[in-house]
């Protein structure tokens, strides 16, 4: 949450706010009006932790923290960019109750800018949708949510709700398994880390899972719930315990990094900071194949570059520019062709749609179930958003707290599922698309 100084505690933060506003105060009477910020968002419990860092809070926790600085001089309107972006689908709940709560009991106007349609309908009385830079259609929030005019506004609302993915993997069985997972843990501050006792902390606890090739395995959970741990230890990124199978290396090269990735490789949430600034666009693909295969000649790299770009939507042209002069989606397009191009049986995605406008969203999504179709890839789906699952996932397994709570294939898991996490997970979701929180059926 980069809105907030990495080296400040919340209280030197907050107490810069109020002072701005009120530059005489007294140490006592700051005090009593951080308590009350932190009251108003929700955050009393942080009363005793006010010398907390931002990395130390949750993602839910630092953006109240934000909050509390944005209202403490008691401001007419707020302006929100994307403020639940990122967030899983409970913390933005919990962030849209927040705003409503603030114009209920302070008065305060509200503009909140986000590509996410549901979110705002589920806030706002009034929608203005734009598109390069003009306002193309503005009404009511029922009337545009019902009775959108504008081309832009008509393909918001059919992103709300996207196609589930058409059953795929059961044409193919019985399909080879290309990653099998027994008894994962990754503990934090454990003898691995130099470190024991009550500091130390299971971020993965015990997880069993298998992957076919050709399939995608959805992991979903609240933030912290350990996904992209799982996803770490599986790249051998992270010390850890239990058993990593990847029957595509053998025995004594599963703890190679080089032939790791020669299986595995993997799309980060971030296009803005996943490609180095410094290099080319066919430098950045090429580099997989040079730690590989360093004997390949320069004319077969970038023939091979071309090849890729091509399979991403990308055309040559954009070969020797900078990721700078790209927007997100290309850089995610670019990003993954860095990983296909060593043809790995394994992608690990770690929400990579996450940081993309919807319609972009729904175009990458459609590429990489493309690309599966056409080279047999696996795909490891981390994310907190249920709409990315309907339209990719073949299996899901919910996770909570580093341990696996529920796993199911796609459609019985969404109509039916039976543990009281993912039925919570599932009413947030829905009720960020405007539907009924209590109705469950896929």
């Amino acid at each position: 949450m980069s809105a907030l100084n990495p080296v400040h505690t919340v209280k030197r933060q907050i107490r810069e706010a109020v002072l701005v506003g009120h530059p005489g105060a007294g140490e006592r009477e700051v005090e009593t009006r951080i308590s009350q910020l932190l009251h108003q968002v929700g955050l009393d419990h942080m009363v005793h932790r006010l010398n907390a860092y931002p990395h130390q809070l949750s993602g839910g926790e630092r953006q109240r923290v934000v909050v509390a600085i944005a209202i403490a001089n008691h401001p007419k309107l707020l302006v929100a960019d994307e403020p639940t972006t990122a967030l899983d689908v409970a913390l933005q709940v919990q962030i849209l109750d927040l705003f409503s709560a603030l114009r209920r009991d302070m008065g305060i106007a509200i503009l909140f800018v986000s590509h996410d349609l549901g979110a705002v309908a589920g806030l706002a009385d009034r929608i203005l949708v734009m598109d390069k830079g003009r306002i193309v259609e503005a009404g009511r929030t029922d009337k545009v949510m019902r009775h959108t005019q504008s081309v832009q506004g008509q393909e918001l609302v059919k992103h709300l709700n996207p196609s589930p993915r058409k059953e795929t993997v059961g044409k193919r069985e019985p399909a080879r398994t290309v990653l099998k997972i027994e008894g994962l843990s990754v503990e934090f501050g454990g003898p691995a880390w130099g470190v024991s006792g009550p500091n130390s902390f299971h971020a993965v606890d015990n997880v069993s899972l298998s992957l076919c090739a050709g399939e995608t395995l959805g992991l979903i959970g609240a933030s912290g719930s350990g996904k992209t741990s799982v996803a770490r230890a599986i790249l051998n990124m992270l010390p850890h315990k239990g058993n990593i199978a990847l029957p595509g290396l053998g025995e004594e090269r599963k703890t190679s990094a080089k032939h790791r990735s020669s299986v595995v490789q993997m799309v980060s949430q971030d296009p803005f900071s996943s490609l180095s600034p410094r290099m080319t666009v066919a430098q950045i693909i090429a580099e997989p194949l040079g730690i590989r295969t360093p004997s390949v000649s320069r004319h077969e790299k970038m023939r091979l570059v071309g090849k890729m770009l091509a399979q991403v939507g990308l055309g040559w042209d954009v070969a020797h520019r900078y990721p700078h002069e790209f927007s997100g989606g290309q850089r995610q397009r670019i990003a993954l062709a860095r990983a296909l191009i060593v043809k790995p049986q394994i992608v690990v995605l770690d929400e990579p749609t996450s940081a993309l406008d919807v319609s972009v969203q729904a175009s990458m999504l459609d590429l990489l179930v493309d690309l599966q179709n056409r080279t047999g890839v696996a795909y490891i789906l981390i994310t907190h958003d249920f709409s990315v699952l309907e339209a990719m996932a073949d299996r899901i397994a919910v996770m909570q707290s580093g341990k696996i709570v529920e796993t199911g294939k796609r459609q019985s898991l969404l109509s039916n599922p039976a543990h009281p996490y993912t039925q919570s997970l599932l009413n947030a979701s829905r009720r960020l698309r405007g539907e009924n929180p209590t109705q469950l059926d896929y």
